[in-house]
């Protein structure tokens, strides 16, 4: 580049001046700003192209035209580095140069196409005025595009020379002419180019007054191709110059303006931030390489730089101006003060997007909405979004409308399948655009360029017209464009268009051999691939990325892979069924959604802390409904063994468990075979059995030697068969959470084929919607007291909000009878098994398919039934002995009808009205109001008829419970507390299990779909719904409204609305909510949950406490999530009140790990408190996680610690014991933290506890990742950290990744500088199996660093010490103070 000027020479910017020596770029004493002297756009209309340019370079020639901040990564950078400026004289006499080399290699040439390969700079301008100059075509190319990428658009484009920079790397750039320019100006040109032709170049410019004739095309840009290769889109120089004088005219531009260069220049939004300078004589501020989405470093050069003009993409703004109202809150900067306008393009604007950049940037910053696509050179179209045109249909979700067509421009609706047909005013069709601005078509691509860019026969204006492949209409009423969608594949994401064909084609070729199929979808603005993998060859994500990274930009690449075991849907065309992928790809996010949701439960409900807790029997969420309390505990041990011992009664080898949470179930049966796999969709689930696993004696694992576990959801087996089928599968407590019968469908499909012939397939604890209305009657009368009068009524409306799915048992029968369950040899449906009488017992029953030995056999045809005598008998005895009067053989099925479920009775007389309706919540034995108990018949049973097995299950003269067939809306339920009791010959067992199945299978008159057999639930989506809803609002509406109240300032008013609204107690007195509880209201833990993931977004990521949302009041619950506490700041004090404090209590400061926050300290703290309740802890929270969730994270070490000492300031009491403690990043902060506090009081610490890293002698040459980096923090890929994360037991979700990131960052800048010795005693921790904090011996080199140091071996323990050994590591820091 020319010469740097510093701020206060005569080039420097024009902007008015401000002393500060990190302020605005200083303004020029002269030039361009002179009276008079001023450029405005309306001037441009009278000029040429060329001619602006000329103009401008004269009369602008003292004028800034680049202005960057040289080597600037940071926003800190962007503040204190000295500004380069460069005049439009300079720019231009560079460009000469290079234009006469250009003009040199172009001399003979058959090509007129220079590629420009350059990461965003000054350079860029100036490559491209260069080009211009010398009368060619310039193409931009992305210099991280893989090489690939690179090779197929060279070849196509052959140019003539490449324009790159000295650091690129030479491949492909040497396979033709080059020039290389760098930023300091120095040019390097290929030897090819010889001297005499460069001189007859400069003379030839020279004579034409600096530049040649423009090219007709100005420039290629390619875009997607939907044929699986980019599209070259040649854009004419007449147009380019038409749009910029429209753009420039319509935002009523001037030389005064200074435009923001942010763009990706391979998108052709950029081109314009180039030009609209050169042709004004305005400024161009370019923002460093790699920090478009750092909102903080776009605001410092907005401020130094005195931008008046930026554009963005419509995704990016709306996430820069989340950040960047943090940033601006923060004081770190301020709103840009000389910002005009921010003009939006490349995707929808929405209303949104308008009301939050006024709130954030200032009610005097325009919005511009302009759409276009690349064919039609840049943009098309306008919206003041501030105009009254822009305010029509405001109330539409839909965005702003797309404006009025630029002056030179024509546009149509047209006939989606008829380009030649015009549409009425007001109708939708194809947006197709004529005029000047048209392309000349794709390079090279005459059949694709036909297609697109036909003929214009709708009226004489001739020429083309492009066929844009998007639908809108024109507003019948004002005249303007609108938006509707694509009529195609076509999508853009962050301003990229993608043609997901293009990556669909890529994919098909280079992953043949490693999946069988390929789909690409666009979902919620991300790009979702789907593979169907190939039989035993599992893959991941990474893999596939990695594949297609070859062929593909990184933009191109999926950010998120899903697989399938089955063949991806086709449609009737034979093509692929996007549309039913993309409600598979929704339904199994939403499932992994509600898999987050668990861990948090999971996490917030264990009961493994308690005294005594065995953490193999850990039941965090499981509620009794009828008292709102977890339920008890030999009530779950009995849910389990029982369950358990069925299982292990069919003596499996192996065992494939699909929901198996916390391992309650896999811990008790899995050492009993060789081989057991869980599967659960939390993965805190998995973390917890695997850690309690791993932990245990190998004796309790007895003869299990492969226990695996996979997360995932009920219906997805993949990878799970890979080493082999299971003799049982098993499905337990989980029915209830599918989302439709459909999906346990689709499970109990995938049971069967992961299943050995002759195996088992169990469904346990499934709902019954036979019994589903006297749940909810019982549950009233327990949890709220409703009367008897209204419990029936009262009944119904509960039922109507129950959001856990209920099925009728006949189902199963009818599913084996219409051969939809290949290879089961008969089914099994039993009253759920357990002496307890529990809402598990009562209401639940258990499934079991039987599967053949041969899958292809028919099941057995059914034996005779005999009835026994009697009905309707009240004793165990009394059953036995009617059976045994009956005569049970091997030939037949004997059967005792309609026997009293002493356990129901109750229920069914509440339901009537009827005297003896007492049941308590859990009963063990005959309840009061008599009957046979169910578990007492059953041992009755097993002793007496050895040869038989019996089953238990709900009487076939009950009527067919199901959403299509009788509804239970009255009180004429017949036979609800009746069962019966059949004894099949175990010799026949599946033909006498067939014998039940026909008596209770669907009459073949009645034709049932899947979902007929389950219940309705409120509807929020497919997976789980709201409470009930108040004038048909839905939990989703609710939430729009809370978010409006907590963005307008209230967020303690969205919380309680949200809440009243989604239990329906809108109406409710305020102080009454506020002292109720959301169970007291008619809540559970799963509309906890939803509300809870409703809360997080409302309050900008903030994580929300299941636990204390179930518990609290909603008052108490308002106030701890809004804070009413404290704002989170630097420090948390969870010191407890003490009466009479003598100010000597023990004081704890914790300063946690890279990435972590207070939390990773929780165990360690609990145990603390546990021992010592009058201990003051005080732990460091870092921003950007938890708590401060909403704030920018900081990796500047001097705030950091500006941050620690400020925000202890009143908590450290003086005289008091005083301990530092560091985990990791966190010790080499806490030894920072003590050498600065003692700096400043005189004070030291009487401890200090590091572990998890080097001294830091040695951690100040390491890079962010310590002694595992293998490049700069600043180079990882989330993938990476990812890795990093999960090699030390943490969760690589990507809010911990980003996290982890920039403190690497503070990491990798920490420097030990020239200061004393500590004298201070100080302990070592080291986790006994710590594979990241390093070699031992660099560990150690902390000794160098206090007066002595202790060190202490943490057995049992990773990297992460203080929650991998709580209680270990209290006792060693309370030892410190006692």
């Amino acid at each position: 580049m020319p010469p740097v000027h510093q701020t206060g020479d005569a080039a420097t910017a024009r902007n008015t001046p401000v002393g500060s020596a990190q302020g605005p770029v200083k303004g020029a004493a002269s030039g361009p700003t002179a009276a008079g002297s001023v450029t405005h756009a309306s001037s441009l209309s009278s000029m040429t192209f060329s001619e602006a340019l000329t103009t401008q370079a004269t009369k602008s020639a003292n004028a800034p035209c680049l202005l960057d901040f040289p080597g600037a990564e940071t926003a800190s950078d962007v503040m204190s580095v000295s500004p380069r400026v460069s005049t439009h004289a300079e720019v231009h006499s560079l460009a000469e140069k290079i234009a006469a080399i250009l003009g040199a290699a172009s001399s003979g040439a058959s090509s007129s196409v220079v590629a420009i390969v350059l990461p965003r700079s000054p350079a860029m301008t100036v490559a491209q005025l260069a080009v211009f100059k010398a009368g060619l075509t310039f193409a931009p190319l992305d210099p991280e595009w893989p090489v690939e990428r690179h090779h197929g658009i060279l070849d196509e484009l052959k140019p003539l020379a490449i324009i790159t920079d000295t650091e690129q790397a030479t491949p492909p750039y040497e396979r033709t002419a080059l020039v290389r320019v760098d930023t300091a100006g120095a040019i390097k040109v290929a030897p090819d180019v010889a001297e005499p032709l460069v001189k007859k170049a400069e003379t030839k410019l020279a004579g034409a007054g600096g530049q040649l004739p423009p090219n007709e095309c100005m420039y290629i840009m390619y875009t997607s191709g939907s044929t699986g290769r980019p599209k070259g889109v040649s854009v004419p120089t007449a147009g380019f110059w038409q749009r910029t004088i429209q753009a420039l005219q319509i935002q009523q531009c001037s030389s005064e303006d200074v435009f923001l260069m942010k763009t990706v220049y391979t998108f052709d939004v950029s081109v314009p931030e180039i030009w609209e300078t050169l042709v004004l004589g305005a400024t161009t501020c370019v923002l460093g390489p790699h920090l478009h989405l750092d909102a903080e470093a776009i605001l410092a050069t907005m401020n130094r730089g005195n931008v008046t003009a930026s554009v963005f993409v419509p995704s990016l703004l709306d996430l820069f101006l989340d950040n960047a109202e943090g940033v601006i809150a923060s004081g770190r900067q301020t709103r840009p003060a000389k910002l005009r306008y921010v003009h939006c393009i490349g995707e929808a604007l929405l209303r949104t997007h308008h009301a939050k950049l006024k709130k954030v940037l200032g009610s005097n910053v325009k919005l511009w909405n302009f759409y276009g696509p690349t064919e039609a050179t840049v943009d098309v179209t306008t919206l003041d979004c501030d105009s009254a045109d822009a305010k029509v249909d405001e109330d539409s979700t839909t965005g702003f409308s797309l404006g009025f067509p630029h002056k030179g421009v024509t546009m149509y609706i047209t006939d989606i399948q008829d380009p030649t047909k015009e549409m009425p005013k007001g109708e939708r069709g194809e947006i197709c655009i004529g005029g000047i601005q048209v392309a000349m078509g794709y390079l090279e691509r005459p059949e694709l360029t036909a297609e697109r860019f036909v003929p214009n026969k709708l009226d004489n204006t001739g020429g083309n017209i492009y066929r844009t492949g998007d639908i809108g209409r024109i507003h019948p009423e004002k005249g303007f464009f609108e938006y509707f969608g694509r009529a195609d594949r076509q999508v853009k994401i962050g301003g990229v268009r993608l043609e997901l064909g293009e990556i669909e084609g890529v994919a098909d070729e280079v992953l043949q051999g490693m999946v069988k199929m390929v789909a690409i979808e666009a979902i919620d603005g991300l790009l979702v691939g789907v593979a169907s993998l190939m039989p035993n060859h599992p893959i991941t994500a990474q893999e596939l990325n990695h594949a297609l990274a070859d062929q593909l930009p990184q933009s191109h690449l999926p950010s998120e892979w899903m697989m399938r075991r089955d063949n991806l849907p086709i449609n009737a065309a034979g093509k692929l069924d996007h549309k039913a992928i993309t409600a598979w790809i929704q339904e199994k996010r939403r499932i992994k959604m509600w898999g987050h949701i668990y861990s948090t439960m999971y996490e917030d409900m264990s009961t493994s802390n308690e005294e005594n807790a065995d953490p193999t029997m850990d039941w965090a969420a499981y509620f009794d409904s009828f008292t709102n309390l977890m339920h008890t505990r030999d009530v779950i041990e009995e849910w389990v063994r029982v369950t358990c011992d069925w299982v292990l009664s069919y003596k499996p080898q192996s065992v494939l468990e699909m929901g198996c949470g916390k391992g309650m179930l896999l811990f008790k049966i899995a050492p009993y075979m060789p081989r057991f796999t869980g599967a659960d969709i939390s993965g805190y689930a998995l973390e917890h059995v695997q850690k309690v696993w791993d932990a245990q004696d190998p004796k309790e694992h007895g003869i299990c030697t492969a226990m695996q576990l996979a997360e995932g959801d009920a219906a997805d087996y993949t990878g799970l068969v890979d080493d082999g089928l299971y003799d049982l599968t098993l499905c337990n407590g989980v029915t209830m959470y599918f989302p439709s019968s459909t999906y346990l469908y689709q499970h109990l499909q995938g049971a069967i084929e992961s299943t050995n012939p002759g195996g088992i397939v169990f469904l346990g604890d499934v709902r019954a919607l036979s019994h589903q209305l006297l749940f909810h009657m019982r549950k009233l009368v327990h949890i709220e007291n409703v009367s008897k009068a209204d419990v029936y009524k009262a009944g119904l409306a509960s039922r109507a909000k129950d959001k856990d799915r209920c099925y009728d048992h006949h189902m199963f029968y009818d599913l084996l009878s219409r051969g939809m369950l290949p290879g089961v040899a008969a089914v099994e449906v039993q009253i759920k098994r357990g002496k307890h009488s529990s809402e598990f017992t009562r209401y639940r029953y258990d499934v079991v398919l039987h599967l053949s030995k041969d899958r292809n056999a028919e099941p057995p045809a059914p034996l005779p039934v005999r009835q026994a005598e009697g009905t309707e008998l009240m004793e165990a005895d009394a059953v036995v002995a009617a059976l045994k009067a009956a005569g049970p053989t091997q030939d037949d099925v004997v059967v005792s009808r309609n026997v009293v479920n002493t356990r129901i009775l109750a229920d069914v007389r509440l339901l009537r009205g009827e005297a003896g309706d007492e049941a308590k919540p859990v009963e063990v034995g005959v309840c009061a109001c008599g009957g046979v108990e169910v578990h007492e018949l059953r041992e009755k049973l097993a002793a007496a008829f050895p040869d038989h097995m019996s089953v238990v299950t709900w009487s076939k003269d009950m009527p067919l419970f199901s959403t299509a067939g009788l509804p239970v809306d009255n009180v004429n339920i017949t036979h609800a507390e009746h069962m019966d009791v059949y004894l099949v010959p175990k010799s026949k067992m599946h033909a006498g299990l067939n014998s039940i199945g026909v008596e209770a299978s669907v009459s073949s008159s009645i034709k049932f779909g899947l979902e007929d057999f389950c219940n309705e639930v409120p509807k929020e989506d497919d997976l789980a719904a709201p409470a009930a809803k108040k004038d048909n609002t839905d939990l989703d509406a609710l939430a729009h409204e809370a978010q409006e109240l907590a963005d307008s300032g209230h967020p303690e008013a969205a919380v309680c609305g949200l809440l009243a609204g989604a239990l329906g107690v809108a109406d409710m007195d305020a102080k009454e909510l506020r002292s109720s509880t959301l169970m007291e209201l008619g809540g559970n833990s799963f509309l906890a949950m939803r509300i809870a993931q409703k809360l997080t977004n409302i309050l900008g990521g903030k994580s929300v406490p299941v636990f204390s949302l179930l518990t609290k009041t909603i008052g108490s619950f308002t106030d701890e999530i809004t804070g009413h506490a404290a704002a989170a700041g630097w420090i948390l004090d969870q010191s407890a009140k003490v009466d009479n404090d003598n100010g000597k209590r023990p004081q704890f400061i914790f300063f946690p790990t890279a990435g972590g926050s207070p939390r990773v300290y929780a165990a360690t703290y609990a145990e603390i408190r546990s021992r010592m309740p009058s201990a003051r802890c005080l732990f460091v929270q870092p921003p950007g996680r938890d708590a401060r969730a909403s704030e920018p994270h900081e990796t500047d070490l001097k705030k950091v610690m500006e941050g620690v000492m400020a925000g202890l300031k009143g908590h450290i009491q003086e005289g008091a014991p005083l301990i530092v403690i560091g985990d990791s990043l966190g010790s080499c902060l806490a030894w920072k933290f003590v050498h600065e506090y003692h700096a400043k009081t005189g004070v030291l610490p009487n401890h200090i506890c590091v572990s998890g890293n080097p001294g830091p002698r040695i951690a100040s040459e390491q890079l962010g990742l310590g002694y595992l980096a293998k490049r700069s923090i600043r180079e990882e890929s989330d993938a990476d950290l990812g890795a990093f994360l999960r090699k030390g037991g943490a969760d690589d979700d990507i809010d911990t990744i980003r996290s982890l990131q920039c403190d690497c960052i503070l990491y990798e800048d920490f420097k030990r500088g020239d200061v004393p010795k500590l004298n201070v005693p100080a302990t070592l921790f080291r986790g006994a199996q710590d594979p990241i904090g390093g070699p031992a011996e660099d560990m150690r080199v902390w000794s160098e660093e206090f007066s002595s140091m202790t060190e202490v071996v943490v057995e049992d323990a990773g990297h992460h010490i203080y929650s991998d050994q709580p209680a270990f590591m209290a006792s060693k820091l309370l030892a410190l103070v006692q």
